[in-house]
């Protein structure tokens, strides 16, 4: 059971810094055209969702089920905007917004589950919901700003990603040997 939480908590710190470098690489060059930014985003999520998906196989008896949905959204979003470069701005941001609101969805229930073990979750599902409720409402506010907000909310959410696998490799590490 130990060697199952610390393979989540793994999972969540891969996730996490690999979000945190996608908004740091994001930031460091706001400029880029879209199609970059579109298979920097397209290579980001297939990465991330394969690392979260495949945490979440190790750990199939517990309740993380929802880890593995969200390793294959990720994927799944990922190879669509890898498969489409020439989509507009716009559709990229619904698409954003969407995947924000999943992602956020699951993983507010994956840190619900965890009680107050999963608080960490909870923060980053609640600022990823926020995040894709506000891209929904402001599409108007221009590519650019966009690529800023994604830079900072995968900066914010990859940060709080690898707050919630401390958390969780804690929570393992309290878990008797005998278990």
């Amino acid at each position: 059971m130990r060697d199952k939480i610390n393979g989540v908590g793994w999972s969540l710190a891969a996730w996490g810094i690999l979000t945190a470098l996608f908004g740091i690489i994001v930031l460091a060059w706001p400029a880029i055209t879209l199609k970059a930014f579109l298979l920097v985003l397209g290579i980001y999520l297939v990465v991330g969702g394969v690392a979260l998906a495949m945490g979440s196989i190790i750990n199939t008896k517990e309740k993380w089920a929802g880890g593995f949905v969200l390793g294959a959204l990720n994927v799944i979003a990922g190879l669509f905007v890898l498969a489409n470069p020439d989509i507009s701005a716009t559709v990229v941001l619904y698409l954003i917004a969407v995947w924000a609101l999943l992602v956020g969805s699951v993983s507010l229930v994956g840190g619900v589950e965890l009680g107050r073990d999963g608080v960490w979750l909870v923060v980053a599902g609640l600022a990823s919901i926020v995040f894709g409720l506000w891209a929904f409402v402001n599409p108007e506010q221009g590519v650019l700003a966009v690529v800023w907000l994604v830079g900072v909310y995968n900066l914010v959410y990859g940060v709080l990603l690898i707050a919630a696998s401390f958390k969780t490799k804690k929570l393992a590490k309290n878990i008797p040997s005998w278990f």
